[in-house]
């Protein structure tokens, strides 16, 4: 473009002085890059023109040649506020959030918080509790405490799948959900916020994936109503790890409560709250997700993958394989199995 606003500023000529008379010689010398220079500047506007063309009528199409940038899959949700503040001892009363949700996170200290008139519940962080339209909150922290807290507020179409789906629930009691992996849940309200501060599309469909993930994350530390301040949730927490990752073991879950100082049916009610299963459950499941990962990945016989992970026999592993794939275990083989 420079290069053309020159030529335009400063067209090409014989560069005599004006007024000055060429010779006959002169003239046809001039003339020749005149020509040449007027063609190139036509050709320059015309190749421009077909440009600016072309962008218009793939504009007009909704096509670009940055695909990201116009991508809209994630428009249908947008981001109110976010924030993390440290240490701070403010209290809101009667708060109303209209039109939008929110992630409410107290990774550090106390609070105390109600809805409407139900009664007030405390808990130390990490803790979160998720704040909607409709009913009034009260929270904060008592008189001479403090404490850390991140928020992320959101709105639009995509909140109510969550909300169909089961992603995001609400309460009216209970409202505290204890986080029990600070860690990771933390780096992703981090990186989701991070994500917010920068303008761009890619940017705002990566902070929607990591809204995502944070909503995984709740589900899966606290499926269903888990007091706050349980002393088991730790011990579950890694008995569960324990159990997929040695499926094939003869667990035997009354020696388990006993562990804990708890009576076995005790023990089965906050198995399940913790995890989503009764212990035999998901004791099966694992060993299913075992079988599955032997039978696609190695070629090992169908007898020997039903010892491996801990059925009775290659009968009974085919039995119960069947009843919770739809499938036998020669069949999921034969499809996605190694091949020969």
């Amino acid at each position: 473009m420079d290069r053309i606003e020159k030529c335009r500023r400063n067209p090409a000529g014989t560069g005599k002085r004006k007024g000055a008379a060429p010779s006959r010689q002169g003239q046809n010398d001039s003339r020749c890059p005149d020509r040449k220079s007027q063609r190139s500047r036509e050709g320059c506007r015309e190749q421009r023109d077909r440009q600016d063309h072309r962008q218009i009528e793939r504009a007009g199409k909704g096509e670009t040649g940055n695909g990201i940038e116009e991508m809209n899959y994630f428009n249908d949700i947008s981001f109110v506020t976010y924030g993390i503040t440290d240490w701070v001892e403010n209290t809101a009363c009667g708060r109303r959030f209209e039109g939008y949700y929110g992630i409410q996170y107290v990774f550090d200290g106390e609070i105390f918080a109600h809805v409407n008139e139900n009664p007030v519940e405390i808990a130390e962080g990490p803790v979160v509790f998720i704040t909607y339209p409709g009913v009034s909150f009260s929270y904060g922290s008592r008189p001479g405490m403090q404490r850390r807290q991140a928020h992320i507020c959101f709105k639009g179409e995509r909140v109510k799948r969550y909300l169909k789906s089961g992603l995001l629930q609400l309460r009216e009691r209970d409202l505290f959900i204890r986080i029990t992996a600070n860690e990771p849940f933390m780096q992703a309200v981090r990186s989701l916020q991070k994500n917010l501060r920068i303008p761009g599309n890619s940017q705002h469909a990566r902070a929607v994936l990591l809204l995502e993930e944070l909503l995984l994350q709740l589900q899966e530390q606290s499926p269903g109503r888990v007091n706050s301040s349980s002393q088991y949730i730790r011990q579950l927490h890694s008995l569960r790890e324990k159990i997929a990752d040695t499926p094939y073991l003869p667990w035997d879950f009354e020696k388990e409560a006993e562990k804990l100082s708890v009576s076995y049916v005790h023990f089965r009610r906050i198995f399940r709250q913790v995890t989503g299963w009764s212990p035999g459950q998901y004791l099966l499941e694992c060993r299913l997700r075992h079988a599955e990962k032997l039978l696609m990945t190695s070629h090992l016989r169908i007898s020997e993958i039903s010892n491996e992970c801990g059925f009775e026999d290659e009968f009974h592993f085919s039995r119960i394989f069947k009843k919770h794939r739809a499938m036998s275990p020669s069949r999921l083989r034969a499809l996605y199995g190694m091949q020969e």
